[in-house]
């Protein structure tokens, strides 16, 4: 005499809609979340970055300061559009996941290659200016303040340095690594 079957061996047993996911797909699917996380942490970033300097138009009295905060706000602009172009998250395809994913690692790698043109750079005249527009208007202005703009400038050689060294190396190593597996 059988008593009824189990619970676990008739779920598994169950059809099921989709094919199960490959090794390859599940992580193409697991990059793909971390780029999106990392953009949406970056749009809101560029949202409070635009939000910011778009109040000092109306709030600084200076000019010097109200042009600096227009090109810190298109700045910011210009990065969230450059970010969706060359780094969004794309849906992996099912059919040979392990490629899409190593070209999704190479075109991610360029996106972090070439930050300091697209990324850096064009906050570059506006932060600068406003640093100048704080000096000019602000003449007896402390030490500190003098020195904001080359703590800027580490502050950007930093984020580029790491950028280069620790997620380029990253990206690097994972496309080397799907090569070997393309090879063998």
């Amino acid at each position: 005499m059988t008593g009824p079957p189990d619970p676990k061996d008739l779920w598994r047993d169950q059809p099921t809609e989709t094919s199960p996911m490959t090794l390859e797909q599940i992580h193409a699917r697991g990059f793909q979340d971390r780029v999106k996380r990392r953009n949406m942490i970056e749009y809101v970033a560029c949202v409070v970055v635009i939000a910011t300097f778009s109040a000092y138009v109306f709030v600084l009295p200076d000019p010097i300061l109200k042009v600096a905060s227009v090109l810190c706000a298109l700045a910011a602009a210009f990065v969230a559009l450059q970010l969706h172009r060359r780094g969004s998250a794309r849906p992996a395809p099912a059919a040979d996941a392990l490629a899409f994913h190593r070209a999704e690692l190479v075109r991610q790698n360029d996106a972090m290659r070439t930050a300091w043109a697209w990324y850096l750079t064009p906050f570059v005249p506006g932060l600068s200016l406003f640093v100048v527009g704080l000096l000019l208007g602000h003449p007896e202005a402390p030490l500190a303040w003098k020195l904001v703009l080359p703590g800027l400038m580490l502050l950007y050689g930093g984020i580029w340095f790491w950028n280069i060294r620790r997620v380029r190396r990253r990206l690097e190593t994972q496309i080397a690594e799907i090569d070997a597996l393309r090879r063998d």
